[in-house]
């Protein structure tokens, strides 16, 4: 059964793509951020792993109890 995310942890899908901005010195190109219930989707290009694992602690750090769908692309050329 899916877990409910307390009132006080939610927010929207622009507060977490400024937070994901932020964390990652906007290096997350195309950047998606689509909430849904307890999921979040994450779409972009990014050019390194490094970059990509910011994505997903900025996510947890707002929403810890969220199924993340970390899907930022790597293009390393």
């Amino acid at each position: 059964m899916p877990t409910t995310l307390p009132a006080s942890l939610l927010r929207s899908a622009e507060d977490l793509t400024m937070s994901i901005q932020t964390a990652t010195n906007r290096q997350v190109h195309g950047l998606q951020v689509n909430l849904t219930g307890d999921d979040v989707t994450v779409t972009g290009h990014s050019r390194t792993f490094y970059v990509k694992q910011l994505v997903t602690q900025a996510i947890k750090s707002h929403l810890p109890a969220a199924r993340l769908q970390n899907r930022i692309c790597v293009q390393t050329h």
